[in-house]
């Protein structure tokens, strides 16, 4: 939701705005949000005009009456494809414009590279613009340029697809949702014409708010986020992608794993911090059996559907170390028969079909197929 602007009609002006900014009101959810009597206190505004006010922003920013004749158009029965053909199987005919897929893991399962791979497919088998916003700041031009010449396709044509990608880093969630309101202006005028939109990924500037000051106000932002993404996805009829962790609990049964302090320092998003993050999570102890995203239940219902990608090989690793140090041996004969190089992913959520059902998918130069 936008920030706080003068409404005509209304007290709310500059100098009002500016009270409301001194108290960490600044946007419209927020004031939406507060009580009328604290309102009233800082405003120093009667409570009919505060009423009245609420009611211009619901009408500005609130659930818009639309015909649903507008979802039975042809635009909306386009049908879209990834690119990677077990994929493709697997999720059908649910990859479709107006919806959000999340596509969630643990550190290091590759789900960048399969951001990565079905923009580059996108771009080739439907010609058209992608939007990808780099939390992260590590999307790699290079690595992609080497997928695509893995590939075997001409010079001309790789300029062409990667021209086609357009990547915005963003440092931060407000950051974020401002890249995310100059798109959907964007999109308003026509001033370009995406069909997918990936972010990579929310966790890393979402965890920055974590803690007793700042759970309260991330969760505020990350409703904000949701909301500007539902309006690109639904009212613009784009694909839209936004990648999340999978975390641990933490319990007193097993010890913490170096792909539990990755997870950690991918939510953190500060690589310069891993020696010292090391060593303060060595005693921590994880339960691998109860994991869960870590974005929380503001954001669950958000993604229509959710899929999961998992890396069989470590996994295996960690489940037999896990269970008992000496079997640590044991555990590395266990997992050097499988492929280092195969991904498991499967459909965690929908909306539209029964969950469960997976597929693999294997790592390659060329990116995953």
């Amino acid at each position: 939701m936008s920030q706080l602007k003068s409404i005509d009609g209304t007290e709310l002006n500059e100098y009002v705005i500016n009270l409301l900014h001194k108290n960490n009101i600044s946007t419209a959810i927020e004031f939406l949000g507060s009580e009328d009597s604290k309102l009233c206190k800082i405003t120093n505004l009667p409570e009919s005009q505060i009423a009245a006010i609420k009611i211009k922003l619901r009408r500005l920013y609130g659930p818009q009456v639309v015909d649903g004749l507008h979802y039975c158009s042809p635009q909306w029965k386009v049908k879209y494809i990834t690119g990677i053909e077990s994929l493709d199987k697997l999720i059908g005919n649910e990859f479709r414009p107006g919806r959000i897929y999340e596509i969630c893991g643990y550190s290091a399962t590759g789900k960048s590279l399969l951001c990565t791979t079905i923009a580059l497919n996108f771009v080739q088998n439907h010609s058209t613009d992608v939007i990808y916003l780099d939390t992260k700041r590590d999307f790699s031009g290079t690595r992609m340029h080497k997928m695509l010449t893995a590939r075997n396709i001409s010079k001309d044509e790789i300029g062409r697809i990667m021209h086609k990608i357009i990547v915005q880093r963003c440092y931060s969630l407000r950051d974020l949702i401002n890249v995310l309101e100059k798109l959907l202006e964007g999109l308003r005028n026509k001033s370009f014409t995406p069909k997918l939109v990936i972010v990579d990924s929310l966790p890393s500037v979402w965890y920055l708010f974590h803690g007793e000051d700042g759970s309260k106000k991330g969760k505020t932002l990350l409703t904000q986020c949701a909301y500007l993404l539902k309006q690109i996805a639904k009212d613009h009829q784009l694909l839209v992608i936004c990648v999340n962790v999978m975390v641990r609990n933490i319990n007193e049964e097993e010890p913490v794993t170096a792909m539990d302090i990755e997870d950690r320092l991918e939510l953190a998003g500060n690589n310069q911090q891993h020696q010292h993050s090391q060593q303060q999570l060595e005693p921590a102890i994880v339960s691998k059996s109860n994991s869960k995203p870590s974005l929380g239940k503001c954001w669950d219902a958000v993604p229509t559907i959710r899929l999961t990608i998992e890396d069989p090989f470590y996994e295996a690793m960690l489940n037999e170390v896990s269970t008992t140090q000496n079997r640590t041996g044991e555990a590395r004969n266990s997992a050097e028969t499988m492929d280092k190089n195969q991904r498991i992913v499967r459909v965690a959520k929908s909306c539209f079909s029964s969950t469960g059902s997976e597929c693999t998918i294997t790592v390659a130069d060329t990116g995953m197929h």
